[in-house]
């Protein structure tokens, strides 16, 4: 997705967020807004919006002393979503379809971001509005932005399946998705890629560790430095999982925002947080989505 002229506002909002949750005065924001501006002057409509947000954490970091500032932020996530887990999982097992179940509550769980919601996010209470509302949202789900059934007959074809995640705390949400997947089609192989370093509360390694995503699929690193899958900035071995599995589960608006223009059959699930994204795929804010997403296909 190509970054729009109403993506920069949001871009030095999250400067006014990082403000008030890591405690910075006013020298220290206009540093950072300074530098953001600069970068402006150089960037392209057609970069995707996660290559521009790097720039204010890098510049977070070096004003901080600090090479992860969310990295608390992080920890508290995962707790709270962990706790909740034998809830999450129940709701999935007692579920009449716990495939579908266990996708709108990663999808709902895509609402954990404080790149977009900042330090108003309350995540327990995030949690317990996207278990009590899931259900809600079965019979309201658009067939062409909730594409339930072209996620299930691409599960059956395939053997591998690499599923890119996005921010911790939600990764938790995830784990229960790739759970239900393993338990569903054990033959498939699942690997889950995340972060090459910190951005933003985006999940690194030792996120998906932490709350044992590796007990079910294999965890490799994206390499990219970004709150969205570059792919010109990833790894080898993430670009070979990338073109080589059979089906690929992209998490998240970064991830949409860097990868909606691949040619390759992607099936993007996240929840719709602000009206760019919205305006994009055409849905409203707060909706679920599994979009399957093709560009060879003229449909798209």
């Amino acid at each position: 997705m190509n970054t729009f002229t109403s993506c920069i506002p949001c871009f030095f909002h999250q400067v006014e967020e990082a403000k008030v949750l890591f405690s910075l005065d006013d020298a220290q924001t206009r540093q950072i807004m300074n530098i953001l501006g600069d970068s402006l002057k150089h960037y392209t409509d057609e970069q995707s919006p996660p290559e521009l947000a790097v720039v204010t954490q890098r510049e977070l970091e070096r004003v901080l002393g600090c090479d992860d500032p969310y990295d608390s932020i992080k920890k508290e996530s995962n707790e709270k979503a962990l706790r909740m887990y034998p809830q999450l999982k129940e709701s999935v097992i007692s579920s009449k379809d716990p495939l579908r179940k266990a996708i709108e509550l990663s999808c709902g769980g895509n609402i954990i971001d404080y790149g977009v919601l900042g330090n108003t996010l309350d995540v327990r209470r995030e949690i317990e509005r996207i278990v009590s509302d899931s259900e809600a949202q079965i019979n309201d789900e658009d067939p062409s932005l909730f594409s339930i059934d072209h996620f299930r007959e691409r599960l059956r074809e395939s053997s591998t399946v690499l599923f890119i995640a996005d921010n911790a705390g939600e990764i938790v949400f995830d784990r229960l998705l790739i759970e239900t997947i393993h338990e569903k089609f054990p033959s498939i192989r699942i690997t889950v890629a995340v972060r090459g370093r910190p951005i933003l509360n985006d999940a690194l390694i030792a996120d998906a560790l932490s709350v044992h995503i590796d007990e079910t699929a294999r965890v490799i690193t994206s390499g990219v430095p970004t709150p969205g899958t570059v792919l010109s900035l990833s790894t080898a071995e993430f670009e070979q999982e990338f073109s080589s599995s059979d089906m690929v589960i992209s998490k998240g608006q970064g991830n949409y925002e860097s990868l909606s223009k691949e040619s390759r059959e992607i099936f993007f699930l996240l929840t719709a947080k602000c009206h760019v994204i919205a305006d994009d795929i055409g849905c409203n804010l707060k909706d679920l989505i599994l979009l399957a997403r093709n560009l060879k296909d003229e449909s798209f």
